[in-house]
């Protein structure tokens, strides 16, 4: 359709739209280091295609970059020419100086692609200049129109489609200057101005309710046609191309702000598109899985982005296809993060043989480059491993393996002076040079490796001893190195000492650091560097100032008496006086060694060892939990309010053998006790009170489950990170590091995003728990499968908590039930139905369900309790209350099956939880049996018949009986629920049960 008597020419544009998506679409696929890399100095001349060959980016691959590239210039050479360069603006025909305006638009891509076919940083940044200041005066002369001749209806949509190709150049130009904030403006610009299309708001329209109908499982065959068929999809005008390229442009800005969540969010839209909603599949599609990927290993999230790459390998991308190369880098990095080495080198070997590297020499492409450097981290990872396990490494070792590839590596980066694998390359070698006690070139290689990435790279060096330390300083004699390292390191600890002075670690930098500036400032004078001599100096004077008065401003209270250092200074160094009569004694150097190893071993004894299961139990489950809402966090004297959360074990061997068999971070002699899964769910307030309280130790964690984001399911999530890390921190040879499994709901995991890469470390890998939701996923053969249920109850941001059940498999299956907070809704009661043992969370009461108004002032008919205006307002509730828990419970329809009723307001002190839970019982021996739950239930499941296999522990002999042989009585102003079986209700005399009860409350 042409527009020619309205002065603008639609069929051009869309030509020109067409054109631009194809050549975007050939510069996604195109690998430009290698491009360059066969060029080699000389830019301009041809090069020999019969030499320099890489090891996988051949001949024909080179020939088939070429004719990439040559489409590209295609593209854009059609429409630069004489007659549009020369087009100006018309007042009653816009159509010469729309060609005017298409063809700078074309040259300027025509730069771009120069300046990506350059390996000189200073070239490429001058032609992006070049680009920017050619889109923009194009765009200067634009308002002429709107002035002149302003531009009206279908005339201005055709228009705004130009504009929109500007903007997103501007924006892909931006990102080339690294200003993602300008380059996340004009992508959102581009938003703008098709959100004010009537066809683009139909599409989104559709989406919406198309999304609806996909939650729902309504969704028709007939309503993807219906999408498809629509202009903004398929018709003349490209707007669906135009739309996924400016949200691609915005995922990508953000995630170089380091947006993250904003980031995975855009991606996200851009893939469901293809995914949920049919649409076609375009490069966009491609491009945001890769990113997407890359983004989620970021996050620690490696299981989500080893299935976002296999995603991207169903496309059956071109071998020559940049993208095809670094989603195997990024599948094989996400293989590395888990432990997964050798699944990590079969994925690398299919980018290049490796193994022919020390026979031929070839050139190798950026991809295969940095495959050689997660070849040789994998190799690095694993000799860490032999060396924690006390393991010895033979002269073929892992080690010496992992030294070779790196080594090859870092030259070949330095040759073609690519910071960044330079960088990541030294990293990686000085970590392995670290192993070796005397090797000088440990601080070589930290020290190309902090020179731009920071001072956190190196760690592993800081875990040293302090003899290895200073052997380092005082045999390195290249100034260079010591300069580089010393003047770094002061930096971080100048501008970083608020934030990180209680760390054991940053101490040990200082030292550190003041070893290299002596070291330094001798070297400097002997050569005669004056300048460099006195800046170390003064550089070293402020460290030690800062260091010396931390605690200046600390006002000491004048009740206190500041002690005598001195004598204890005498006491350590071993120049004790003989003491004068009356003279208080002193701890002599023996008696203090062994006072600080017993006092250490306490801590040891909280956080090292497993628990032992219960002898013949399948399943174990403690509730760890009293109190819900803000009450657990207020501080009162004589009533501690106490919230916490759950702790469920699982025993499951075959689990440990499939997932963990290289990440097996657990030292303990009892081989039961280390096939025991323990998950941990909500760790809300005091949750590790009432943790350590049932002598579970820190190590004992495998996985943690957050359902939301509210405190009492979360608020000790970062104390059990951070004694997680106290271990890893602690460890001594022999022990590897512990590391955890991390599921959270979508509003847990925006709100704990932040801390994720500080935690990385800790973690084996970020599960998000949305709706329907499996992990382990796709394992047929494991003992155990976890299924989140997204319910209705409000969490923060806008997001929905969860609940989840675990299906375990035996002799006798088990589901295993958890409605975490969630008001009455039938999908919620089909979900739980057919639970062997339900933990349900009823929150509190409505006043209408004990038969008063709203107001609680007037009596209600009884017969009008459940009627629909009462029924209406219990479900606008945030938890299940009363009825709703009665309505889950009579639809159990498992025979034996057991519900533990909790999550209950303080409200309901003193007596009401138990006799509302009587309430929920029936008296039919198959109906499901209720008690109500508080902190030290303990429950054991074992694999006998259903009707008998669980049991429930007796408080006071500690024995485990059926739940109808317990009886459940409060006590105490903290109305503390206890369980005792009938025969130490029986035998024990009240102030017996009294004395065992305190006993249990105050032992820790």
């Amino acid at each position: 359709m042409s527009t020619a008597k309205d002065g603008i020419d639609i069929d051009l544009i869309n030509e020109a739209i067409d054109a631009s998506i194809k050549f975007e679409s050939l510069m996604e696929k195109i690998d430009f280091n290698s491009w360059y890399e066969r060029i080699g100095k000389n830019e301009e001349k041809k090069p020999d295609t019969k030499a320099n060959l890489s090891s996988i980016f051949d001949k024909q691959a080179y020939e088939q970059y070429g004719k990439w590239v040559k489409k590209a210039e295609n593209k854009c050479e059609d429409f630069i020419n004489n007659d549009y360069e020369k087009s100006s603006y018309n007042k009653t025909d816009v159509k010469p100086f729309v060609k005017s305006l298409i063809h700078y638009l074309f040259k300027a891509k025509l730069k771009r692609l120069e300046a990506r076919r350059t390996s000189y940083p200073k070239v490429e940044k001058n032609k992006y200049i070049e680009v920017e200041n050619l889109l923009n005066s194009a765009l200067n002369k634009i308002p002429l129109i709107y002035l002149q001749n302003p531009l009206k209806g279908s005339r201005k949509k055709d228009f705004d489609l130009l504009i929109i190709l500007f903007y997103n150049d501007l924006s892909i130009c931006y990102a080339g200057f690294k200003n993602s904030s300008m380059s996340r403006g004009f992508a959102e610009k581009s938003l703008d101005l098709l959100s004010e299309d009537g066809d683009y708001i139909e599409f989104k329209r559709e989406i919406c309710n198309l999304e609806s109908k996909i939650e729902r499982g309504n969704a028709r065959d007939q309503d993807y046609k219906k999408l498809i068929k629509l202009q903004f999809v398929s018709g003349e005008s490209k707007k669906y191309d135009l739309y996924t390229f400016a949200l691609f442009c915005k995922a990508v800005a953000e995630f170089r702000s380091f947006l993250k969540e904003e980031s995975e969010k855009t991606f996200g839209t851009v893939i469901d598109l293809v995914d949920k909603f049919r649409c076609p599949k375009n490069s966009d599609y491609i491009s945001a899985l890769l990113q997407l990927a890359s983004l989620l290993n970021d996050l620690s999230r490696s299981k989500e982005a080893i299935d976002t790459i296999q995603k991207l390998q169903k496309n059956n991308l071109d071998k020559m296809d940049r993208r095809w190369a670094e989603g195997l880098l990024e599948k094989a990095s996400a293989f590395i993060d888990q432990g997964l080495f050798i699944e990590a080198r079969k994925i690398l070997e299919k980018l290049s043989d490796f193994k022919k590297l020390e026979t031929e020499k070839k050139s190798f492409s950026e991809p295969v480059l940095n495959g050689l450097v997660y070849y040789g981290r994998s190799y690095l990872e694993e000799s860490k491993n032999i060396i924690h396990k006390k393991g010895k490494l033979k002269e073929d070792s892992d080690l010496k393996k992992a030294k070779g590839y790196l080594e090859e590596a870092y030259k070949r980066s330095e040759q073609r002076k690519q910071k960044n694998l330079i960088q990541k390359s030294a990293k990686y070698l000085a970590e392995v040079y670290n192993t070796d006690k005397d090797n000088l070139n440990t601080l070589k290689y930290y020290s190309i490796s902090i020179s731009e990435r920071g001072v956190n790279d190196f760690e592993d060096l800081l875990k040293s001893t302090d003899q290895k330390l200073e052997y380092y300083v005082q045999h390195c004699e290249d100034g260079d190195i010591l300069e580089n390292f010393s003047m770094k390191i002061s930096e971080d600890i100048i501008d970083n000492y608020e934030t990180k002075k209680c760390n054991v670690d940053f101490k040990k930098e200082i030292h550190f650091c003041i070893l290299l500036l002596d070291k330094l400032k001798k070297e400097s004078k002997e050569k005669g560097n004056v300048v460099l001599s006195e800046k170390t100096e003064q550089i070293k004077q402020e460290i030690e100032f800062i260091t010396q008065n931390r605690n200046k401003d600390c006002v000491v209270p004048r009740t206190l008496e500041e002690p005598d250092f001195t004598k204890l200074y005498d006491i350590l160094t071993g120049n004790v006086k003989k003491e004068k009569p009356g003279e208080k004694n002193f701890l002599n150097r023996e008696q203090m060694k062994e006072r600080l190893d017993r006092n250490e071993k306490t801590f040891d004894n909280v956080l090292y060892g497993r628990t032992d299961k219960i002898k013949k139990s399948l399943v174990e489950l403690i509730v760890l939990r009293r109190w819900n809402s803000f009450s657990p966090g207020l501080s009162r004297r004589h009533a501690i309010s106490l919230g916490g959360g759950y702790l469920l074990r699982i025993w499951a061997p075959k689990f440990q053998k499939a997932i963990e068999k290289n990440l097996d971070n657990r030292k303990n002699d009892k081989q039961d006790s280390r096939l025991l899964f323990n998950i941990v769910i909500d760790p809300g307030y005091n949750f590790l009170h009432n943790f350590h309280s049932e002598n579970f130790k820190i190590q004992d964690i495998d996985a943690i489950v957050v359902s939301h984001s509210h405190p009492d399911h979360c608020a000790e999530l970062f104390g059990v990170m951070d004694l997680l890390r106290q271990i890893n921190k602690r460890q001594k040879d022999g022990e590897n590091r512990k590391r955890v499994y991390l599921l959270l709901s979508e509003g847990a995991y925006k709100k704990f995003s932040p801390y994720i890469h500080d935690w990385k470390e800790q973690l084996k890998d970020v599960v998000i728990l949305k709706d329907k939701t499996e992990w382990p996923k796709k394992n047929q053969n494991l003992e155990f499968k976890i299924t989140a249920i997204q319910t209705a109850h409000a969490d923060l941001g806008g997001a929905r908590a969860i609940g989840i059940t675990v299906e375990i498999k035996s002799e006798n299956d088990l589901l295993l039930g958890f409605t975490g907070d969630t008001p009455w809704r039938k999908y919620i009661e089909e979900s739980f139905k057919n639970c062997d043992l339900l933990c349900l969370h009823m929150g509190g009461i409505k006043n209408e369900e004990i038969g008063y108004d709203e107001d609680g002032e007037k009596r209600i008919d009884v017969q009008k309790v459940r009627c629909k205006e009462t029924t209406k307002r219990i479900k606008k509730a945030n938890h299940l209350l009363f009825y709703g828990s009665k309505d889950i419970i009579n639809s159990c329809k498992t025979p034996g099956s057991l519900v533990i009723v909790g999550e209950f307001g303080e409200e309901l002190k003193y007596g009401l939880r138990i006799d509302l839970v009587k309430k929920l019982n029936f008296p039919r021996d198959d109906d499901p049996f209720c008690i109500p739950a508080d902190s030290g239930l303990y429950l054991i499941i074992t694999d006998e018949d259903k009707k008998q296999n669980k049991k429930l522990r007796c408080d006071f002999c500690r024995e485990f009986v059926p739940p109808k042989e317990i009886e459940i009585f409060a006590y105490g102003l903290i109305d503390s629920l206890h369980y005792i079986c009938n025969a130490c209700n029986h035998t024990l005399t009240e102030s017996q049960k009294r004395t065992i009860i305190e006993y249990q409350l105050t032992r820790h």
